[in-house]
């Protein structure tokens, strides 16, 4: 894939493919709690909700990884419980959360290939399951979920790199509180928050004009960003 294909891209399983081997682990499964979060209104236990969480927690070296197991458990045992009819918009985004919090280590793209695959299975489901099973994908939601992974890789052909001196008490503050202030159930992070930070990452000797333009940017931001 050409750099033009990567930014104009709309095919989310061609463009994660493409990414290359060393591609962060971390980064991957960031983009398919992310892909979860747009389908959260599907996800009807509060289970699934809490083991996003955790999953995320876990990303962060906040939670162990028996937290991440028992959270996967509990989305796959309440899913058999309920028993969502094939092809309803529910028994996809459970799928899709199952796929994001598989405590696979490291975490493997098929993973976030098929939690992006059937979250948007989910949206297209919605409000009218998907009879046999059948499966319709959503070209809206695909076009959403390219923009997802273009902001939290950014290019792999241009990697964006932080230099320690741009690193002022003042950014670092702004990055974490852009970080945890975010709206929720879908986790986007608060544009303006992000604008702030831009401006003191240029004060403080940033010349990237490409991570400035992103975090200026509207969006949508999520973690990983």
């Amino acid at each position: 894939m050409t750099e033009a294909g990567w930014l104009a891209g709309k095919n989310p399983g061609r463009m994660l493919w493409s990414l290359p081997r060393d591609a962060s682990e971390r980064k991957m499964r960031l983009f398919a709690i992310a892909c979860c979060r747009r389908v959260a209104d599907l996800l009807r236990d509060e289970w699934s909700s809490v083991a996003l969480e955790v999953a995320e927690m876990y990303l962060e070296g906040q939670k162990t990884v028996k937290c991440l197991e028992a959270g996967y458990t509990a989305i796959n045992r309440v899913f058999r419980r309920r028993g969502h009819p094939v092809g309803s918009p529910e028994r996809f985004a459970a799928h899709a959360a199952s796929c994001a919090t598989c405590p696979r280590a490291p975490p493997h793209r098929y993973d976030a290939y098929f939690a992006a695959h059937t979250a948007d299975h989910a949206a297209a489901a919605r409000g009218r399951p998907l009879p046999g099973g059948r499966r319709s994908a959503s070209g809206r939601e695909r076009q959403a979920q390219a923009q997802l992974l273009r902001c939290v890789f950014g290019s792999p052909f241009r990697p964006a790199s932080i230099q320690p001196a741009w690193l002022t008490p003042t950014v670092a503050h702004l990055a974490a509180v852009a970080y945890e202030e975010r709206a929720m159930p879908s986790g986007e992070l608060d544009a303006q928050c992000l604008q702030v930070f831009a401006d003191d990452l240029e004060e403080a000797g940033c010349s990237d004009a490409d991570l400035l333009k992103h975090c200026r940017g509207p969006g949508p931001h999520v973690r990983g960003c």
